[in-house]
């Protein structure tokens, strides 16, 4: 093998670590940009559906307060207007439990900007999810938005 074999090889071989670097610095880049669109995804979509769900939710807490007893959960099934506005409310929180559950959005930010108020609202709503659920047969309903919940409950340490 002669020198100039060698310098060659060399420069090969410098230059494969440099492209790997590279290809490094890139990966990193991509990562970084990837969960900055998640997290302006969340802030965008909450933002979105603010005005809906917090009219929704503050008529419905005028009307039957904190926590649904067995009477107002009855009242709920037999107004259709009302069950309307409540699956609304809910399936607002369902969609968006699906994409932090499947880390389209970012839960810390969730977590952040709504973490407390999502908690409060599975809460109060629960007796009537276990009733929809009873009455479908259907344990699934609003699972999403329960195991979100959980989730967040976790982070809070609640």
């Amino acid at each position: 093998m002669d020198k100039s074999e060698i310098i060659k090889i060399c420069i090969a071989g410098v230059v494969a670590i440099i492209a790997l670097i590279q290809l490094g610095i890139g990966v990193h880049s991509f990562k970084a940009d990837h969960k900055r669109r998640k997290k302006q995804a969340t802030i965008e979509y909450m933002s979105k559906i603010r005005d809906v769900y917090t009219t929704i939710d503050y008529e419905l807490l005028k009307k039957y307060g904190k926590v649904l007893v067995e009477t107002q959960i009855k009242e709920i099934f037999a107004n259709h207007e009302e069950r309307t506005k409540l699956m609304k409310l809910l399936g607002m929180f369902e969609h968006l439990a699906v994409g932090a559950n499947t880390d389209v959005f970012d839960i810390d930010v969730l977590n952040r900007m709504s973490g407390a108020y999502m908690i409060r609202l599975f809460n109060q709503y629960s007796g009537y999810i276990k009733q929809q659920r009873k009455v479908l047969k259907n344990d699934s309903i609003y699972k999403e938005f329960e195991d979100l919940v959980d989730r967040l409950s976790g982070l809070r340490g609640t």
